[in-house]
């Protein structure tokens, strides 16, 4: 009923505000409590919490949720990080890898804060940047590419430097065989106009030989992706072998010539 659902609000809501706060425990420790963003609002309801309230005792669990959920969504308030620079000193010594990671991840997808939230988070980062896993270092280079406000001589240190041992080191158990991570790094690198021969050899071949690699939607992405930069002309290596294969790809079945235009 209308009154449920209203009670429900508020008590997720104070789910939320208590989240800020306090380390509860919870299988991922950046996702916000179990509760439906339709009635509460979800992570812009906490960004105007934490907005208006100015005297929060805010945790760094707390502290590290904001930020990767505002990064989720691309939430723009610098405000936040003026008001996180009241708690620095709270923070240092009080992470884990995982909230590490989240903070960064806010901090360069959110594109709001400024250079000493910046050298701050990534220092903490740095911490613990040995203990990561395969999911973190996949969704920081997808963070990389959707930051505007580093260069990306930078963005390609990094990655050859914090994340490319994890992504070596994970490679046949965690990335090989995994379709969405694939997608993922080949997309962000290529936004990246990241040039590590290393990492695109694994990735172009275990996209190559993906038998199950079989929707019109991925070939025919792949092929545009790979032709575009084969035009542009900045690639390390000539991709025409690539190309080829996803055109045959493509050329194998008449039901994918009758719904795609392969020229």
């Amino acid at each position: 009923s209308e009154m449920c659902i209203r009670d429900s609000n508020k008590r997720d809501k104070r789910l939320i505000e208590r989240k800020t706060y306090y380390d509860n425990f919870q299988a991922d420790e950046l996702k916000l409590p179990g509760v439906d963003e339709k009635f509460h609002g979800g992570v812009e309801y906490m960004v105007e919490h934490v907005k208006n309230n100015f005297n929060l005792d805010l945790q760094p669990p707390g502290i590290a949720i904001l930020l990767y959920q505002m990064g989720k969504k691309q939430i723009n308030e610098p405000f936040i990080f003026t008001q996180i620079k009241r708690y620095h000193d709270r923070i240092v010594g009080n992470m884990t890898p995982r909230l590490a990671f989240g903070c960064l991840y806010g901090v360069l997808t959110t594109n709001a804060a400024d250079d000493a939230s910046f050298n701050f988070f990534l220092e903490q980062f740095y911490q613990y940047v040995d203990k990561i896993g395969a999911a973190e270092a996949c969704e920081l280079i997808e963070a990389l590419s959707l930051n505007t406000q580093y260069a990306n001589e930078w963005k390609h240190e990094f990655i050859n430097s914090a994340l490319n041992p994890h992504i070596f080191n994970f490679w046949e158990r965690k990335f090989r065989h995994k379709k969405p991570r694939l997608f993922s790094l080949f997309e962000s690198l290529k936004k990246l106009n990241y040039q590590g021969e290393d990492l695109w050899e694994l990735i172009l071949g275990a996209l190559q030989e993906r038998k199950s690699l079989a929707r019109l939607e991925d070939l025919a992405y792949l092929y545009e992706s790979l032709s575009e930069m084969q035009e542009q002309g900045l690639f390390y290596r000539d991709l025409s072998g690539e190309i080829e294969f996803f055109r045959a790809k493509l050329e194998s079945k008449e039901d994918y010539l009758w719904k795609y235009n392969i020229e």
